[in-house]
């Protein structure tokens, strides 16, 4: 159920951050302040994509030992 959770997860934190990325390709760089938020937003993210596959890891793991 916890590997289930992590993937659902990851996968709508991989969605958000290709439409960041799009966004971001797209930026008007002279707007410092829009740009630095959509950069914080987009790092924020990141991190938690890095959060769960570290979840997601562990809990695979966990499962592989009990089997």
């Amino acid at each position: 159920n916890k590997i289930n959770n992590s993937e659902k997860e990851i996968a709508q934190l991989e969605a958000t951050l290709a439409e960041m990325q799009e966004t971001i390709a797209e930026l008007d760089y002279s707007d410092e302040a829009k740009s630095q938020k959509i950069l914080d937003e987009y790092n924020a993210t990141k991190s938690k994509l890095d959060e769960q596959m570290a979840i997601w890891e562990e809990a695979t793991e966990a499962l592989m030992e009990m089997e």
